[in-house]
């Protein structure tokens, strides 16, 4: 995600930092490190159980608000992977567990680039 971030924005791409599935010590250490600096972090992940679980410890770790990680985000998405796995809640946007149980499928961040893209190249901030 990095890499076409970088590639379509070029020196317009603002900092950003991605997690990758389930943070290492390294980006935890990096996050914190980040965090204690003053950033303030906005967080987009898959919409699927596991992707909730890392989204929720990054949450109670460093503090995020949603970015385009909410129900009606989720609904926008052209989903088809299969949803296996324990519910998990959502406290920052508490539909979004049910529409994802009602839909039944689940989607990876990377259907979403276009729109992340685009909200990066307009500054637009969550």
């Amino acid at each position: 995600m990095v890499a076409v971030e970088a590639g379509e924005l070029g020196p317009r791409c603002p900092p950003n930092a991605r997690v990758n599935g389930r943070p290492s010590a390294a980006v935890w250490r990096l996050l914190d490190l980040l965090g204690a600096g003053g950033a303030e972090f906005a967080y987009h992940g898959d919409f699927e159980w596991g992707g909730i679980g890392i989204a929720n410890a990054v949450r109670a770790r460093v503090g995020w608000v949603p970015w385009r990680y909410d129900s009606a985000s989720c609904q926008a998405v052209a989903a088809s992977a299969p949803l296996p796995g324990r519910v998990e809640e959502t406290p920052w946007a508490w539909q979004l567990s049910a529409a994802m149980v009602r839909q039944g499928v689940g989607a990876e961040e990377e259907l979403v680039i276009a729109d992340l893209l685009g909200d990066l190249a307009a500054g637009r901030r969550p």
